[in-house]
């Protein structure tokens, strides 16, 4: 658990705006995130909006979080290497 924190925080870190709004993009398309929650987490700072995703996607599950993962892959994929996120 503790390298799974650590790895999420690392992930807030290392989130630009640019990657968080192609992220909630995708997770809209694919229905993962609604437009509301789109928009509500479009409305915060840098590094909140990249908490807030994180947290309302491992809220809605194992299906939710390995569509983030395929995303943050397509988008940065240095990013998803340096977190050893396989």
């Amino acid at each position: 658990a503790a390298a799974n924190q650590s790895r999420t925080i690392q992930l807030i870190q290392g989130l630009s705006d640019v990657t968080v709004d192609q992220l909630l993009d995708r997770l809209y398309d694919q229905g993962v995130i609604s437009e509301e929650e789109k928009d509500v987490i479009r409305a915060q700072t840098r590094a909140n909006k990249a908490r807030q995703l994180i947290d309302r996607v491992h809220r809605k599950g194992p299906d939710a979080v390995s569509c983030l993962k395929t995303a943050l892959h397509e988008v940065d994929p240095f990013l998803f290497n340096s977190l050893n996120l396989t």
